[in-house]
């Protein structure tokens, strides 16, 4: 996923998580903070899935073009 914000990634995993299989993976290439990725990663893992946290860098004319980096 790639949403506005902190606030955006919580409601959209709290939305995602229940309806996820075993071992699912969340990928979120919104630029947030640390603190709410350890926390997200520590939510999915209680459920038995997987948050990753890959922030983009490049903008939006990076996206229009191809040419985002992931981190």
């Amino acid at each position: 996923m790639c949403v506005g914000n902190d606030d955006d990634v919580r409601a959209l995993v709290a939305e995602v998580l229940p309806s996820m299989a075993d071992g699912g993976i969340i990928v979120d290439h919104t630029t947030t903070s640390a603190k709410l990725a350890k926390a997200m990663a520590i939510e999915a893992r209680q459920v038995g899935r997987v948050f990753l946290d890959a922030p983009v860098s490049g903008g939006q004319a990076g996206a229009v073009n191809g040419a985002l980096t992931i981190m």
